[in-house]
């Protein structure tokens, strides 16, 4: 299901036009109701074993910031996301909160400020202010994630690059720095084949 609406978010990247708008009706709604079904599954795990999601959790909040990036401009579309994503992301919280694993505790403690950021995301408008919030909460993850290897290395990438992409969203100066690290990131991407980082990216580094 964490590939179907991969898939879906995917296809929504690939700026379709008004001519598409009921192919991409549909693509939202069924983004919507994979979400939807994450909730409520989310919700009937076992206490025990709810540490075990957290990596789910994780791949689910970094998707929940590129479809805030996807959508950026289309009311409709976050109007019908922005409930969905805003409930799992509360039940993300709260269930990080009550982990029962010690092994899991890093991930756990990672994934729960991930989701608060993400949901702090969906509760504001694009503007500086919320990038600039996002940016500080995901510099949070990092460090946590610094001192206790919990994420791997493209996960630690994708993490940069929605903070990146948010930024670039809302049209936030980068100095020569962070432009160097931005490009490093795409030649990254590049290598490794993940095209969809790559162009999405580009697409906001030429409208910033």
């Amino acid at each position: 299901m964490l590939n179907a609406l991969r898939a879906s978010i995917g296809l929504m990247q690939q700026g379709m036009g008004p001519q598409d708008a009921e192919w991409s009706e549909k693509l939202v709604k069924r983004a919507a109701l994979h979400l939807e079904t994450f909730h409520d599954a989310l919700d009937a795990i076992p206490p025990l074993q709810l540490a075990l999601t957290s990596g789910i959790i994780m791949s689910l909040a970094l998707l929940c910031i590129e479809v805030r990036i996807t959508t950026a401009g289309n009311a409709a579309r976050r109007a019908t996301l922005s409930p969905v994503i805003l409930k799992l992301m509360a039940l993300s919280v709260k269930t990080n909160a009550r982990s029962f694993s010690k092994q899991l505790t890093g991930l756990s403690a990672c994934v729960r400020q991930l989701c608060v950021a993400v949901k702090s995301l969906w509760s504001n408008e694009d503007s500086l202010s919320t990038s600039t919030r996002l940016s500080g909460d995901i510099k949070r993850v990092l460090k946590m994630v610094t001192r206790g290897d919990c994420l791997s290395a493209h996960q630690k990438r994708l993490l940069i690059a929605r903070d990146f992409g948010v930024r670039l969203l809302n049209k936030a100066k980068l100095d020569e720095e962070q432009q160097q690290e931005l490009q490093g990131l795409l030649e990254d991407f590049a290598a490794t084949g993940h095209q969809l980082e790559v162009m999405m990216l580009d697409t906001l580094s030429n409208r910033a």
